[in-house]
């Protein structure tokens, strides 16, 4: 009887040991990726005017602040091959302690699309390339894609017909 009990004894943790590592095994993915894993910027507004034009809602904030607070040059509304724009990030998030502002260089190809799923009386531009520089530490880096309406009065949004925003991503 003795034996039996020493069995059993060793048998609960022969058991829960395996089950409790292999739940520890299947979530590690959710924090093997660090605090210096590559994340692309996402930018979930695009607004402003052909002059004056900004990203807004955007992530990481490491990066970018939540937005940008300056690119320029003034936003295509011709077809270009070869389109430069220097985004300029706000400095002033908590992550960056007020530093200076980073910026990141991008060169795209400026095209009118096909489909226009903009609201009547605008016109869809899409901007896409890759990202040519940086002087903003984690850096951005990968393709660029930014979809925008643009009015015959010139201002931009990238709210579509029916409403969706189609964010921008570097």
């Amino acid at each position: 009887m003795r034996t039996f009990r020493a069995v059993r004894f060793l048998a609960f943790p022969a058991v829960i040991v395996p089950l409790v590592l292999s739940g520890l095994i299947v979530s590690g993915p959710a924090w093997a990726r660090g605090v210096n894993a590559k994340k692309p910027v996402a930018c979930r507004i695009v607004t402003g005017t052909v002059s004056s034009w900004q990203l807004a809602s955007c992530g990481p904030p490491a990066i970018t602040g939540g937005y940008s607070t300056l690119i320029t040059p003034a936003f295509p509304t011709t077809a270009q091959i070869a389109f430069q724009a220097t985004i300029t990030w706000n400095p002033n998030d908590a992550a960056k302690a007020g530093g200076p502002a980073g910026t990141t260089t991008i060169k795209v190809a400026a095209l009118k699309t096909a489909k226009n799923k903009c609201a009547t009386g605008s016109t869809e531009w899409e901007l896409a390339g890759a990202v040519a520089s940086n002087t903003v530490s984690p850096a951005v880096k990968g393709k660029v894609k930014i979809f925008a309406c643009v009015s015959t009065s010139g201002a931009l949004t990238n709210k579509l017909k029916k409403g969706n925003l189609r964010p921008a991503k570097l």
